[in-house]
């Protein structure tokens, strides 16, 4: 019996940010989306336990060591989406009560 693993395709990224016609990567994005195989994973950029705002006090802290990306539900993920395309503050607070109830 030979039990080899097929190795995993390389995973394909859709990264976001605050400027919706800009190109991101994964250290400057606070969004992204990688999907291997049809399945889709979300993930957004957090600081201090918190969904980081880049409007808001800590946009400055994008790129700090303690950013960390954490993976979320597509609920959250699209509440905070949508506060990177319109800056409505409720956006951002739905996308963190719903990442709080999962």
């Amino acid at each position: 019996m030979n039990f080899e693993l097929e190795p995993l395709p390389d995973p394909e990224y859709i990264f976001y940010g605050p400027v919706l016609e800009k190109e991101y990567s994964r250290d400057t994005a606070f969004a992204y989306i990688a999907e291997v195989n049809d399945k889709k994973t979300y993930h957004v950029k957090f600081f201090r336990g918190r969904l980081l705002d880049p409007f808001g006090i800590d946009a400055s802290k994008s790129q700090n060591m303690f950013a960390e990306y954490k993976k979320v539900a597509k609920n959250t993920f699209k509440f905070y989406i949508d506060y990177l395309k319109t800056r409505r503050r409720n956006n951002l607070t739905w996308a963190e009560r719903s990442h709080i109830d999962v």
